[in-house]
């Protein structure tokens, strides 16, 4: 009986994204496989940790060099090379917190899912929440749904395997860093940052919402557009339009207001808060540990020209304000950019593999900075504690805050998909936040397919933080 070598995954489909599978060469690579000296039936990574750091892990086979009579015979040994193990790498996931963010997370794709359509439920059902150390990006928790089994990857159960690629909820796809989103109101603290290092606001700027904007339009004044609020929030600062999610509030800071040709008041305009946005890591790859990132997308007037074959109008500005729009992002940036605000600037490169070891030798990696925020007006302070008042009583993320527990939060709800016959739309919900406000440790992004922020993406991230600060079970939520 010949000894093959299968490599054996635990803990079921909690880890399937992040450590990947091994598989036999293929065809098209043989030839680069065999010129840095591996045999022709050598498993390697495919996906996952396992491909990215396949030559760390590989190590090195035994090798020996013998004198052999035609038959294959061995006549003497000539010379041999021990084995050389592979590197092991140190993870920065918490296995216990990754457990609890699937459990939790899987709860609330459940609660958010719409009704049945033509008697058919939804073919995506989907959901992503990532937990980082704001001081060195490390990867705490990182969990997609709905996940797989890498062992049936390994196995030679065709059959199976093939259901696995042809499953129309795509459970391959870690929609923690591979897809990308509209953020919806996650995305104004971004805008709010911006608008304070510009001068456009303060924290004391009031702005009345009346449930909408009225527009008129330059060029034709009998002609008027409607953007609108979900809710008439009255005059607000900063701070509570933050805490209540006003889109007036945002409509005013991103594109501002113009009434009879006059300018009542500036906003940043497109290609300003396009490039805050790019300056925090929108648009671009965070640098995560795993192939297949996406970028997501941070729009401007020359993208949408060049792309769209369209100008861009006021409109754009006002729904990219609000994070809709052309606009995406995935899950992994908008936790970079949250711990961002907790560690007053800091955009830090994510990472799943904190160090190696070998030999007994340990080897720690240092954490990576990716670029530091401009800070000059206090701003992410402002912002950190607007978020602790949109996380308390009366804000709109106060599902997310366990009792006990101080920390900053804000929810979002993106719109998407075709018009359904009631008037509405699918809704993305999204959650950001981090803990404990006077110091934080971790920064959280929730996000749910068909899902509303507060009600689904926010008692995810509350799960987050009782587990991870220890808080009793108390299904207590403040109201």
């Amino acid at each position: 009986m010949v000894a093959l070598p299968k490599r054996v995954y635990e803990g079921g489909t909690l880890l399937a994204h992040i450590l990947g599978h091994v598989g036999a060469i293929d065809s098209v690579e043989v030839a680069q496989y065999l010129d840095i000296g591996y045999p022709l039936d050598a498993l390697v990574g495919r996906s996952g940790l396992e491909e990215i750091y396949e030559e760390a892990l590989r190590g090195e086979p035994a090798r020996r060099l013998v004198v052999a009579d035609p038959t294959g015979r061995e006549l003497s040994e000539l010379g041999r090379v021990a084995a050389q193990p592979g590197t092991d790498l140190l993870l920065s996931i918490d296995l216990g917190l990754q457990t609890a963010v699937a459990t939790a997370l899987a709860e609330q794709i459940q609660q958010g899912l719409p009704p049945a359509r033509d008697g058919q439920p939804p073919a995506d059902i989907a959901g992503a929440a990532v937990v980082l150390d704001v001081a060195t990006g490390d990867v705490l928790a990182q969990v997609s749904l709905p996940s797989f089994d890498a062992n049936l990857l390994n196995s030679s159960d065709e059959a199976a395997i093939m259901a696995l690629l042809a499953d129309p909820t795509r459970p391959l796809v870690d929609r923690s860093y591979m897809e990308a989103h509209p953020p919806g109101s996650t995305f104004k603290t971004l805008v709010a940052y911006a608008a304070l290092e510009e001068s456009i606001a303060t924290p004391q700027t009031r702005i009345t919402s009346t449930g909408q904007l009225v527009v008129r339009d330059e060029y034709n004044p009998s002609k008027t557009y409607i953007f609108r609020d979900w809710a008439a929030h009255g005059t607000t600062d900063l701070y509570w339009g933050l805490a209540r999610s006003s889109d007036v509030y945002f409509y005013y800071l991103s594109g501002g207001f113009r009434r009879n040709g006059v300018t009542e008041f500036e906003g940043l305009g497109a290609d300003r808060l396009a490039d805050y946005a790019t300056r925090a890591g929108f648009g671009s790859l965070t640098g995560l540990d795993l192939l297949g990132e996406t970028s997501g997308l941070v729009p401007n007037s020359t993208w949408k020209e060049a792309v769209v074959g369209d100008p861009w109008y006021l409109g754009d500005t006002y729904t990219f304000g609000i994070g809709q729009g052309y606009l995406t992002t995935s899950p992994m940036q908008m936790a970079v950019w949250t711990a961002a605000i907790a560690n007053d600037g800091l955009i830090m490169e994510p990472r799943l593999v904190r160090g190696t070891q070998r030999d007994g030798v340990i080897n720690e990696l240092p954490p990576v900075v990716l670029n530091k925020l401009a800070n000059e007006k206090d701003s992410l302070a402002i912002i950190r504690e607007a978020m602790r008042i949109t996380a308390g009583p009366g804000g709109t993320a106060n599902r997310g805050q366990p009792p006990g527990l101080t920390i900053g939060g804000k929810t979002g709800t993106a719109e998407f998909g075709p018009l359904l016959a009631n008037g509405s739309y699918d809704s993305h919900g999204w959650y950001i936040g981090f803990a404990p406000l006077e110091d934080p440790q971790i920064a959280v992004a929730v996000y749910v397919k068909y899902g509303v922020g507060s009600s689904h993406a926010a008692p995810v991230a509350r799960a987050i933080f009782k587990y991870y600060f220890e808080f009793p079970e108390d299904d207590a939520v403040t109201r």
